[in-house]
C-alpha cells in the first residue's frame, strides 16, 4: 500500500494551471496529483502498473498481458522461457498483490519494486506492502475485499467478497 499516493505523483509544470484553488485573497496552484480528480485513479493505476512490469523484468520474468483479460491491472509473469505462468501481479490503484506460488519468485519481484519505489521516491505505508491484508489458500486469496481464484478456463477470477458486500 503507497503512502498518500496521489500527493507523490508530481504534476508535469504546464499543467499545473488547471488545478488551481482560488479564495477571496490568494490563488493556489496544485502541484501534485489532486485525490478528486476523476482521471487521479485512471493515472495513479497506470503508473503503478508501469512500476511493476519494471520490478518484474528486472527480476528476471516475461510479461504476458491478455486483451481481453477481464481483472483490471493484472500482469502475467512467466519464467526465461516464457512458456510457464509463474504468477500474476495485480494493480489495485496504489495497492499491490503479489500471487505466485513459488516463495522464490515473489521474494524477487518485491525486491525489485521496492528499488523501483525508492528511486521514484514513493514511499510505502509498511515496511512489506506486499504482505500486509492479504488471506491466502491453496486455492486463492483474500485481498482489499476482493476474493482472486485460479481457474483451468480462463486462467484467474475475481469477485467481491460475500461478507464484505453484505457489511457494505
Amino acid at each position: 500500500d503507497f503512502r498518500h499516493y496521489f500527493y507523490q505523483i508530481r504534476l508535469p509544470p504546464g499543467t499545473r494551471d488547471a488545478f488551481r484553488i482560488k479564495t477571496q485573497s490568494k490563488c493556489f496552484r496544485l502541484q501534485v496529483l489532486p485525490m478528486g480528480w476523476s482521471w487521479s485513479p485512471f493515472i495513479g493505476q497506470g503508473i503503478t502498473i508501469a512500476l511493476l512490469a519494471e520490478a518484474i523484468e528486472r527480476a528476471g520474468f516475461s510479461i504476458v498481458t491478455e486483451k481481453d483479460d477481464k481483472v483490471p491491472g493484472k500482469l502475467e509473469f512467466r519464467g526465461k522461457n516464457k512458456n510457464k505462468c509463474r504468477g500474476f501481479v495485480i494493480a489495485l490503484s496504489d495497492n499491490v498483490m503479489i500471487a505466485t506460488s513459488e516463495t522464490e519468485d515473489r521474494s524477487m519481484i518485491t525486491k525489485n519494486l521496492k528499488k523501483v519505489l525508492e528511486e521514484c521516491n514513493i514511499e510505502v505505508k509498511r515496511d512489506d506492502p506486499i504482505e500486509s491484508g492479504i488471506t491466502s489458500s491453496t486455492d486463492g486469496l483474500s485481498f482489499l475485499g476482493l476474493e482472486f481464484r485460479k481457474t483451468e478456463e480462463s486462467g484467474l477470477k475475481w469477485r467481491h467478497n460475500e461478507e464484505k458486500k453484505a457489511r457494505w
